[in-house]
């Protein structure tokens, strides 16, 4: 009877495990069902899958330059793109209408709209209220001021954290990146410079001290620049003169070409490389291609205290009050100090963003408890 017992109970357990079993292969068929029913929507329009070692592939240039900063690089990273001049860099990239996506976006998405303000209003218009809960705005291509005149958008809850160029106020949602390089203009002179010369800005600011200390060097600084700003006509009044022997002024003899590098650039690369300061006071916009120009070749930028100092923690960035009351001793002392430390340059390539902004997604998804689903791009195919 004992046995009897036993196999009765032991068959109860084994067909309630294969009924509880059966029951959830059902369930789980029918959500595949749902999810395949998408996917299948949602796949015309979203065709490029995320990858979680590399991220989404460059679109830019092919990705030839995918590590540089610049805005497509922060443009590139992005599940969805809005109102970026694709014309203007002869770009031909195709880009669904907002609405036609909505449904197709990952959980808490990362969406790059150009930083005009009307632009970036008339997209924080059309999303609405639809993505909760939330998104990671990044915004960029632009010589406004960031959020500028959108300030009050970061009190938008679904607006999780703005990442943007240009910072023009302090806030907890507010995280400024750099402007960078305009890759479609300068990385082909800069990947030819970087071919020939290298990239270790540590041996190159070691390399100047040397031909500062050997007497190699006439000129400690370079002044090349447009007058895109009354501060630059300001700057080149009070430092090229007969006060500063030490600096170099020149004229900027052309404008960049988006089309194609025919080699000049690269050429004024290897020229200025040799002098160890340039000096880069704001154009348009606070941040200017310049400053990142510089320490890509391996110059020290001298720019002027303001909110994008953060950007610049551990670059060799010669931060002042007032151009006027530079000093040759002044720029010395900055070329010994910088050529002795020890200069980490991971906030100049693509993989440090990324990682920052995913690890905030990733931070966001687990507050949330959503579940993370296969991210596909929905722009760029």
């Amino acid at each position: 009877m004992k046995t009897d017992m036993k196999f009765r109970i032991y068959f109860i357990i084994i067909i309630s495990t294969c009924i509880i079993l059966f029951m959830l292969a059902i369930r789980n068929t029918s959500n595949d069902v749902q999810v395949d029913t998408r996917s299948q929507k949602c796949q015309k329009l979203c065709t490029v899958k995320y990858d979680i070692a590399k991220g989404y592939p460059p679109v830019a240039n092919s990705g030839l330059y995918g590590d540089y900063l610049c805005p497509t690089m922060f443009r590139d990273m992005s599940d969805y793109v809005f109102g970026w001049p694709f014309s203007h860099f002869h770009e031909v990239v195709n880009v669904p209408d907002l609405s036609e996506v909505l449904d197709c976006l990952p959980p808490v998405p990362i969406l790059f709209s150009k930083g005009d303000p009307k632009i970036v209003r008339n997209f924080s218009k059309e999303l609405g209220d639809y993505v909760k809960p939330g998104f990671i705005l990044l915004t960029g291509q632009t010589d406004y001021p960031s959020p500028g005149k959108n300030k009050k958008l970061l009190d938008n809850p679904n607006i999780l954290r703005w990442y943007g160029p240009n910072p023009g106020i302090t806030h907890p949602k507010f995280h400024p990146f750099p402007l960078g390089l305009q890759c479609f203009e300068h990385a082909q002179g800069m990947l030819k410079f970087h071919n020939k010369y290298g990239e270790n800005i540590k041996d190159k600011l070691q390399n100047n001290r040397k031909r500062m200390e050997n007497g190699d060097l006439q000129k400690l600084a370079v002044l090349n620049f447009g007058e895109t700003h009354p501060i630059r006509r300001t700057v080149k009044t009070q430092l090229c003169n007969e006060k500063h022997p030490y600096i170099e002024c020149q004229n900027k003899l052309w404008t960049n070409n988006v089309t194609e590098e025919n080699g000049r650039l690269s050429l004024l690369y290897e020229s200025l490389s040799k002098y160890p300061f340039w000096v880069a006071p704001r154009g348009n916009g606070l941040d200017t291609h310049r400053i990142w120009e510089a320490l890509y070749v391996g110059s020290i930028p001298i720019v002027q205290r303001s909110l994008l100092d953060p950007l610049f923690k551990d670059l060799p960035v010669l931060l002042i009050d007032n151009y006027e009351d530079l000093t040759e001793k002044q720029l010395k002392d900055t070329l010994i100090k910088f050529s002795e430390m020890d200069i980490d340059t991971k906030t100049l390539y693509k993989n440090y963003w990324r990682a920052d902004i995913e690890k905030f997604r990733s931070e966001m998804i687990k507050k949330y408890n959503l579940a993370d689903s296969a991210r596909f791009r929905c722009w760029g195919t």
